[in-house]
């Protein structure tokens, strides 16, 4: 099935600075096909490799623009303002003291056109077109941290400046919920008037690998159920519905496929410290800790309307049972309810194998690789082991080149955030292969356009040389953390084996949407724990963020 793009005048329709307003937008979009045992599923409808010549800029609103900085500027991260009781995260009258002195205040800021980039080869970058053809537009959202606040299993007393500390716990951290659900409804806003094709997760979907985080993420995402981010004792810690993080909320959920991709959050406590015994089993030590009550490395702890950081005793709760892989991978194949795909990417060969290893077509042109890097054997660094390279990932990559499609690798770690396992909290692994030789390995097929990646919180862009040519490497930053951003990825075939990649970077909306105010809270305290030097994330330089490169096909 082919679909031909919207693409008239949409500008009257969207308000600036990145507030993508629009009311009583509704779309649908077919469900893409069940994924067989190849790991490799298609995806029909929107993305087709004859679609109509799309203009040269996006047709909707994003940070093109304009978009928002904060008022007071920021600190330097290494050297904070000094809180003598604690981060702004450790207690709501620390957060309140701040926000009174406009340390969440947003000021409007200018938009920001696409640059250009080249291949990566020292040439000068061809100049965009607008003959050229669009083969896929998608969404890229890693590192939602979708979290329990309130789980004895956190560790947030740890929180401090620096890059290791500074997410150890958020200010914003009771609203990550609601946030999450102004991004889908913000993605289904672009989706109305330049429509996406798929969004694929970027992996830290969830924080602790708990059940009920990865059910209120899969519930958001679908659109399923009544979501309400809180454990333990009900809390309401802004008195009245619909305007803090805790109150109870029905979720728009996703007008397109969507496709699970797997991150060290998703893997272990904190996505750092391994809940396996030895031999691998789960180790009953961490389930008892996760449903308990003992707190003993910092959790939040509410009373009313004020909250603050203890290491003392919690609320018990059942939904706290933390997950291993297995079942993670388990809930994401049995979710049955939106927009598709059936399992998400997720069939019988990933529950078998135990990895979020699949495929999937966007259009005739382009085919989709997931890569699972996180390791549940502790650490925050990714492992490319031999054993998925060798019989999961290079079977995918052998396919689409006799296929004949250009291939984009997902994968949750950027290629020098992998390593061997012998990072903080991590253990050494004997089949993790050199990062060198992995990406010596994606370089060597040369219809390998790109690797998508998060983890690091920060928009980045690199070319990673090698083979006979190499490929980019385009980073997103955080759902969780400032500018608390995701991308829309637009390919385009420029000429006879020219490819262009163009990401823009999307705010989420504040304006509308049925969580907008308690998401509104949540952003107003990210952007002071920000501005105050304690949070983490990163908007990146200007040629990280709206950008268009290019990359030639063949010798």
């Amino acid at each position: 099935m082919q679909a031909t793009r919207a693409l008239a005048s949409l500008s009257s329709l969207l308000v600036p600075l990145a507030l993508l307003t629009a009311s009583g937008c509704s779309s649908s979009s077919g469900g893409a096909a069940p994924a067989d045992d190849s790991g490799t599923d298609s995806t029909p409808g929107d993305a087709s490799g004859d679609t109509p010549t799309p203009p040269p800029e996006p047709a909707f609103k994003s940070t093109v623009d304009g978009t928002w900085d904060t008022v007071k500027g920021r600190v330097d991260e290494n050297n904070p303002i000094d809180v003598a009781k604690g981060s702004p995260a450790s207690d709501s009258t620390i957060t309140d003291g701040f926000l009174a002195k406009g340390y969440g205040d947003l000021v409007a800021k200018p938009g920001e056109k696409h640059s250009v980039r080249g291949m990566g080869m020292g040439d000068v970058p061809p100049t965009p077109t607008a003959g050229a053809k669009l083969l896929s537009r998608f969404v890229h959202m890693p590192d939602w941290q979708l979290l329990d606040d309130e789980s004895p299993s956190r560790f947030a007393g740890l929180e401090g400046p620096g890059e290791v500390q500074t997410y150890a716990d958020r200010p914003h951290d009771a609203e990550v919920c609601v946030l999450v659900n102004q991004a889908i409804h913000t993605v289904n806003l672009v989706h109305a008037q330049a429509p996406i094709d798929f969004v694929v997760l970027g992996g830290d979907n969830v924080d602790n690998v708990q059940k009920n985080e990865v059910d209120w993420a899969l519930n958001i995402l679908d659109g399923t159920g009544t979501v309400k981010c809180d454990s333990g004792n009900p809390d309401d810690p802004v008195p009245g519905p619909s305007n803090d993080g805790k109150d109870a909320f029905t979720p728009e959920g996703l007008k397109v496929p969507w496709y699970w991709v797997m991150g060290n959050h998703d893997v272990t406590f904190n996505g750092n410290l391994t809940m396996l015994l030895p031999g691998g089993s789960q180790d009953p030590s961490a389930v008892a800790s996760a449903i308990g009550t003992d707190a003993a490395q910092g959790t939040r702890v509410y009373s009313g309307t004020t909250w603050k950081m203890s290491n003392g005793t919690v609320i018990a709760d059942g939904q706290r049972t933390p997950l291993m892989r297995k079942d993670m991978l388990q809930r994401v194949h049995d979710k049955t309810g939106g927009p598709g795909p059936v399992g998400h990417g997720i069939g019988a060969d990933q529950l078998a194998a135990g990895k979020a290893i699949h495929a999937w077509d966007s259009g005739t042109r382009l085919r989709m690789i997931a890569f699972d890097t996180a390791a549940e054997t502790g650490g925050a660094e990714g492992i490319a082991r031999k054993g998925d390279v060798d019989n999961l990932l290079k079977p995918l990559l052998e396919k689409a080149k006799t296929d004949g499609k250009l291939v984009m690798v997902v994968m949750h770690h950027a290629q020098d955030h992998l390593g061997d396992g012998t990072g903080a909290f991590g253990n050494l692994q004997a089949d993790a292969m050199d990062p060198a030789a992995f990406k010596e390995l994606l370089a060597s097929y040369d219809n390998v356009i790109a690797t998508v990646v998060g983890h690091t919180h920060a928009n980045r862009i690199e070319w990673i040389a090698g083979g006979k040519r190499g490929y980019w490497e385009i980073m997103t930053s955080a759902i969780a953390d400032w500018p608390q951003q995701f991308r829309v990825f637009e390919v385009f075939e420029e000429a006879t084996n020219l490819i262009r990649l163009r990401v823009t970077a999307v705010d989420i909306d504040f304006a509308s949407g049925s969580t907008a105010v308690a998401a509104s809270r949540g952003r107003k305290l990210c952007a002071m724990d920000w501005s105050t030097g304690w949070g983490g994330g990163g908007t990146g330089n200007t040629d990280d963020r709206n950008v268009d490169v290019f990359l030639k096909l063949g010798n």
